[in-house]
């Protein structure tokens, strides 16, 4: 190889190497940017919190609904009407389909 061959290929794989690193330095500043609907998701919380609104949710009553007041199963089984066995009536046909 000549002088001039060399140095045309060494400018050549050194321009390519700068464009390489000009382009991923561009490629991650643009990528790296927070977008405004995210901005807004990520907004830190206060850490003022209302204290005397914790201590109102401290001292409630705990209230607890009818239906699971601890009723006995003895007692829940007579509320439990008896169930009857119908008698079978012949198909009418009606759902179209055939014997």
């Amino acid at each position: 190889m000549k002088q001039r061959d060399v140095l045309f290929l060494s400018i050549s794989v050194f321009a390519l190497i700068a464009f390489w690193i000009g382009f991923n330095i561009a490629h991650n500043l643009d990528e790296s940017r927070i977008s405004a609907p995210i901005k807004e998701t990520i907004i830190p919380i206060s850490p003022d919190f209302d204290t005397k609104t914790i201590e109102a949710i401290k001292n409630r009553q705990n209230v607890e609904p009818l239906y699971e007041t601890g009723v006995s199963s003895a007692s829940s089984s007579q509320n439990i009407p008896a169930i009857t066995q119908e008698t079978s009536q012949p198909s009418t046909g009606s759902a179209g389909v055939n014997p």
